[in-house]
């Protein structure tokens, strides 16, 4: 049987190791003080360049560039074209004839 992965939104951020690693979901672990993510199957490194996602229950999983490129479309916001929707107190569009769910391909 062949089935569809449902279209979902989920926010994911590059991982920057010259930004503060607290604010991007990073936290130090070991004697090298490398930067590792809790997910659901344990803590997982994360390199410069990595995504890290956040699914629809919260969880938190590294992804590589390359699949991450394959696999995900940046979204913008459909009513002020910022790549970051933090910046509405009412939700990412506002608009009550909006039928794109606030975002449109980047």
């Amino acid at each position: 049987m062949k089935v569809r992965k449902k279209p979902v939104v989920v926010e994911a951020i590059k991982f920057d190791p010259s930004k503060p690693w607290n604010e991007q979901g990073v936290i130090a672990v070991g004697t090298l003080n490398e930067p590792m993510i809790a997910t659901l199957e344990g803590q997982m490194l994360v390199r410069p360049g990595d995504w890290i996602i956040t699914g629809v229950q919260g969880e938190k999983y590294p992804c590589k560039p390359d699949i991450f490129a394959a696999t995900y479309d940046l979204l913008i916001c459909c009513r002020c074209k910022h790549e970051d929707e933090d910046h509405h107190d009412e939700g990412p569009c506002g608009a009550e004839d909006c039928t794109c769910a606030g975002y449109v391909d980047l």
